[in-house]
């Protein structure tokens, strides 16, 4: 309750020495939400919800950049050193400050040459060639507290919840200055972004009036070069031109095909002419050949048959008259070539009518493979002029193709770009109409200062040092080692408790039997003997008689417990036999004035009036002792040769219960050794010690022994850890 209260008048005192804070606030809507802005889909909400979100942010982080601020620091600068009539400064420069009066000139000075701040700039100073003068800028703002990084942080700029608005808030202990603040960076940055929104739209504009021309310019160059190189080729149809040469390469082919093979076969007519093989008939062959060679008729028949042939190729083999007229022409040679056989027979003469049908066949294929030959020779030439004709084609076609291309390209980028063109044009229309930028809550002088909320943050502190304390505490008592309550021996030990007994002045134990005889008005006495009575009735409970008490550390206990128990049971009549087996500190023997033999533990049981050993006088009327001279040999050494099981029995018999006591487990083997001799054992803990690490070997030991382990009882724990 204490800490509760003192962090609340803590904080009540200092939350009154802070100063009062005045707020002054303005909103400014963006243009992102309406229709110049983005609008939402609806077949894709949450990208066009994200690209929403996206622009409102890079606005925030552009209104908190140093264009946006820089001017800002300027004015505020500007207006505390050189104050304009009837202003007052809303701050002073610090007596120890470093800045010269001329510094102060020169910064003024420079405020007045760039006061128009353009688009481009990112301080007002730009442009000086001195960088020791923006030095001092740089040093003279941040004395003011008029620097970049402290207005960034102290202006608040957010969007408000899903408007399109903006709000920028500045709080300062000076309320004119909140509003000065406000007012200044909501009109500098407005008139700064506005300048640059349009030196952008400029821009964009003039770039796609010339990305227009140059595309223009590229485009019509192509178009230029396509007819240059059409008319310069003779094109008007390459398709149309290259399927005619092509049909009249297959036709001319064809023909050519026709004209070879009639000529083999007036090759082998003529093979065929055979004459007898004698001089005379050799010297006739030889003066037919000389007629039909030199023959002017058949000569000229011969030369218009060529010139008809090449003309019709020339056509094209289309011309139906020029084929009529061809084939005149070769029936008109056939007679020729027929005359001419019968002038050179002779009257009388021998050769019957085959050998003068044999000359005239043999004229006429001479004659005909003549102009055979000739006619393929034209047929020839012309197809190797189509063909080169063809094959100029074909690059031809691959030229205007690419220039086909290429203007197609040029084409669909001209056209892109005077889209764009139209669009840079209509957003400069658009922002000469209307700023989508514009302040719709102006900025106000705040009347009264902020709520400092000093109940509240007082109550806030006070319960916070509270719900600290009481965590600290839970943190105290979760680390805590000790066993000084129940809960907390469960936590550490981890063994069950068979009983708790709580610390007693040391006065009330001067006399035993009045502690028990009569009643108390003390809490712990009272407690005290309610504790006893409890143990024993689980000692009565147990069905066991013989009980070994031990502990894990020296001085916990045992022989005061051991004692207090006999003298409890001995209120209800039962006969007690205290064995003490801790030859290491054997205070139980001082319960008996025997004077120990050489082997004490073989001495008969004496019943003494009590001893003042334990700090205080018990009177153990039914309790016997068995006492030891002490060592430092342990229980099976010195029980060696000495059936003690059979002594233990003989003691049962006698006894209604029977206690032995070991010496510490964490340093010696005793207990160990004697849980041979009980049926159970009792650990005794001592409230006011802590578990370390060395006990936990111990403990292990103890919860292995299962069921032999009847529990263990808590000592010297204080009554207020037991409420």
């Amino acid at each position: 309750m204490l800490s509760v209260l003192t962090a609340a008048l803590a904080a009540w005192f200092l939350v009154g020495l802070v100063p009062r804070v005045y707020k002054s606030s303005a909103q400014i809507t963006t243009g992102i939400m309406s229709f110049k802005g983005v609008r939402v889909g609806e077949q894709n909400e949450f990208i066009q919800e994200f690209e929403i979100q996206s622009k409102f942010s890079n606005l925030i982080e552009y209104m908190k950049s140093r264009p946006g601020i820089n001017r800002l620091s300027k004015l505020l600068v500007q207006h505390d050193l050189a104050p304009q009539p009837g202003e007052v400064p809303f701050r002073q420069l610090k007596k120890d400050v470093k800045i010269t009066t001329q510094d102060i000139n020169n910064y003024l000075a420079a405020l007045e040459l760039h006061s128009d701040p353009k688009p481009e700039k990112d301080s007002v100073l730009a442009g000086e060639a001195d960088i020791k003068t923006l030095a001092k800028a740089r040093e003279l703002e941040k004395a003011l507290g008029y620097d970049y990084e402290t207005l960034k942080d102290k202006i608040d700029i957010q969007r408000v919840k899903e408007s399109d608005y903006i709000k920028v808030e500045y709080k300062s202990d000076n309320p004119n200055q909140a509003y000065y603040v406000v007012s200044k960076f909501c009109s500098e940055f407005l008139n700064y972004y506005n300048n640059s929104r349009e030196s952008a739209t400029d821009k964009s504009v003039s770039f796609y009036n010339n990305l227009v021309k140059e595309k223009k310019d590229s485009l019509d160059r192509l178009t230029v070069g396509l007819n240059r190189y059409s008319k310069n080729n003779h094109i008007v149809g390459l398709p149309e031109q290259s399927q005619a040469i092509v049909s009249q390469i297959k036709e001319l082919e064809m023909v050519r095909n026709d004209e070879l093979k009639k000529k083999a076969a007036a090759d082998a007519v003529n093979r065929n002419f055979a004459f007898e093989d004698s001089l005379h008939v050799r010297k006739r062959e030889s003066t037919i050949i000389d007629d039909v060679t030199n023959n002017s008729e058949l000569a000229r028949v011969n030369d218009q048959i060529n010139s008809v042939t090449a003309q019709y190729v020339d056509s094209g083999m289309k011309d139906k008259n020029m084929k009529d007229r061809l084939d005149n022409l070769k029936a008109h040679r056939q007679l020729v070539s027929l005359d001419l056989a019968k002038k050179r027979r002779k009257d009388g003469d021998p050769q019957n009518d085959l050998e003068k049908e044999s000359y005239y066949k043999s004229l006429d294929a001479r004659n005909n493979s003549s102009s055979l030959e000739k006619s393929v020779a034209v047929i020839e030439a012309k197809l190797e002029e189509l063909k080169t004709q063809r094959d100029q084609l074909v690059k031809n076609n691959a030229d205007v193709q690419k220039y086909s291309q290429d203007i197609d390209v040029a084409k669909k980028e001209y056209q892109y770009a005077v889209e764009r063109q139209n669009l840079a044009d209509v957003n400069k229309q658009s922002s000469e109409r209307e700023n989508p930028m514009r302040i719709i809550e102006p900025p106000f002088p705040p009347d009264k200062p902020e709520n400092n909320n000093r109940p509240l943050i007082a109550a806030f502190a006070g319960v916070s040092a509270g719900s600290l304390a009481t965590i600290l505490l839970f943190l105290l008592i979760y680390f805590d080692s000790t066993i000084s309550a129940p809960f907390q021996f469960k936590k550490q030990v981890g063994i069950p408790l068979i009983g708790i007994v709580n610390k007693i002045k040391s006065s009330a134990l001067n006399n035993f039997n009045q502690l028990f005889t009569e009643n108390s008005k003390a809490k712990d006495s009272e407690r005290f003997k309610e504790s006893l009575r409890k143990i024993r009735h689980e000692f009565e409970i147990s069905g066991a008689k013989s009980f070994l008490f031990t502990s894990l550390k020296e001085r916990e206990g045992k022989s005061f417990i051991v004692a207090s128990l006999a003298y409890s049971l001995g209120l209800i009549n039962k006969k007690v036999l205290i064995i003490d087996t801790n030859f290491k500190n054997n205070t139980l023997t001082g319960l008996s004035n025997q004077r120990m033999q050489e082997n004490p533990i073989t001495q008969e049981a004496k019943r003494m009036p009590g001893s003042s050993d334990l700090g205080f006088q018990i009177d153990l009327s039914r309790t016997d002792v068995i006492g030891n001279k002490g060592g430092a040999s342990s229980p099976s050494e010195r029980l060696a040769g000495i059936d003690f099981n059979k002594k233990m029995e003989g003691y049962k018999a006698e006894y209604d219960f029977i206690f032995l006591e070991a010496a510490a487990i964490n340093k010696y083997s005793d207990a160990s050794e004697l849980t041979g001799y009980v049926d159970k054992v009792i650990a005794i803990f001592d409230a006011e010690t802590n578990i370390k690490a060395a006990d936990q070997d111990g403990i292990a030991f103890l919860k292995s022994l299962g069921s032999q382990l009847q529990g263990a009882i808590l000592n010297k724990v204080d009554l207020s850890n037991l409420k």
